[in-house]
């Protein structure tokens, strides 16, 4: 059996050919992955700015309303007026009855003279119609016309313990006395005790224009509340327009 041996022929060398017009662009591929976002540090912080200028002052806002007027402030304590006698006629007594037991303390004022003929007469002071003279004790400090000063106990009689002098018809007519007596918690259930103050002006002849102060104290020797009190002067009688005033206090 025969093998067939390929014909090979062999051409001559053509000419090279002109390149082809260019293929048409592909399809875009597919977007890739996206890759994994990177973390920075956080920067430092800035420096504070400069402080800007003040502004301008605003507008003043108008006068608000007037407050309300605060109530009224209290009064001041005056003394409670209880009573009062100004002498107009003769009498050798002056006397406060009923007093009410409403306070805690008693003050009199007296001003006056005495109808009696001499240079001056004396006031004493009797408790709750008390007359019997041992249930007083009664001590003076003196200051006399002529500048002397003493003390003494006074001895007390039916008409009280003295507690005042007031100038006689023998001194000067415009001469008067007065005295401001004080009886400290007169309801109380102790034995009482009254103090006074009281200045004479001497005008007679050989005491001019001089003055005597007494300060002077007494003790009603009885417990009871005070309801009376009654001023008796030892002259002919007080003057005309003697006044005496009562007073509650506290």
């Amino acid at each position: 059996m025969s093998v067939g041996v390929p014909l090979v022929i062999f051409g001559g060398g053509g000419g090279g050919g002109s390149q082809g017009p260019q293929g048409a662009q592909g399809p875009q591929g597919a977007q890739g992955v996206q890759g994994t976002a990177g973390v920075g540090t956080q920067g430092a912080q800035g420096a504070q700015g400069v402080q800007g200028s003040q502004g301008p002052q605003g507008v003043q806002g108008f006068q608000g309303p007037q407050g309300a007027q605060g109530a009224q402030g209290i009064q001041g304590a005056v003394a409670p007026f209880i009573a009062q006698v100004v002498v107009s006629g003769a009498t050798s007594a002056i006397a406060f009855t009923g007093i009410p037991s409403t306070f805690t303390d008693l003050r009199i004022i007296l001003s006056g003279r005495d109808t009696a003929n001499a240079t001056f007469a004396t006031v004493s002071m009797v408790l709750n119609g008390d007359t019997t003279a041992a249930n007083y004790t009664n001590t003076v400090y003196n200051e006399a016309f002529g500048g002397s000063v003493s003390n003494a106990t006074l001895a007390t009689t039916s008409s009280g313990a003295a507690i005042a002098f007031v100038p006689g018809v023998q001194d000067s007519a415009n001469a008067i006395a007065c005295a401001d007596i004080l009886i400290p918690n007169y309801k109380g259930s102790f034995e009482k005790l009254v103090q006074a103050t009281d200045t004479t002006i001497a005008d007679n002849t050989g005491a001019t224009n001089k003055s005597s102060l007494d300060i002077r104290v007494f003790r009603w020797l009885n417990t009871a509340a005070i309801t009376s009190i009654t001023l008796n002067t030892s002259g002919a009688g007080f003057a005309i327009g003697t006044t005496a005033t009562l007073y509650g206090l506290g």
